[in-house]
């Protein structure tokens, strides 16, 4: 996934949409401004929380180095709660955070646990 897939999920997740629910460019100008930095940080975010460390992204069409589970499901709500707070969307903001933060438990594991008393 690229970040300009990944942009453009967000803004349906934010309702910048048109009639038709393609993101629609001028409710989402100022909110797209700000995708690639939301974009770094929660990809630095997640890279870290898998012990990956983060490649760099230069631009909006370079492909995003997470496993795909990552992508669809985490990711957006992080990217999402980073640009509601760019808004000012303290609904929004507060919304996708609980769903995010919800959403991150994905990267725990419950490895299993070896017997150790004697």
């Amino acid at each position: 996934m690229t970040g300009n897939e990944l942009l453009r999920t967000v803004l349906m997740l934010m309702g910048y949409t048109d009639a038709s629910g393609e993101p629609d460019s001028e409710a989402a100008r100022s909110v797209a401004r700000n995708g690639l930095t939301a974009i770094r940080q929660i990809y630095a975010e997640l890279a870290y929380a898998i012990d990956e460390t983060p490649q760099a992204i230069v631009t909006l069409s370079e492909p995003i180095a997470l496993p795909r589970r990552l992508l669809d499901e985490v990711m957006p709500y992080g990217v999402a709660m980073l640009l509601a707070i760019g808004e000012g969307d303290a609904n929004a903001e507060a919304a996708f955070s609980l769903i995010y933060n919800r959403k991150r438990t994905l990267l725990t594991h419950g490895d299993q646990r070896s017997d150790v008393l004697p």
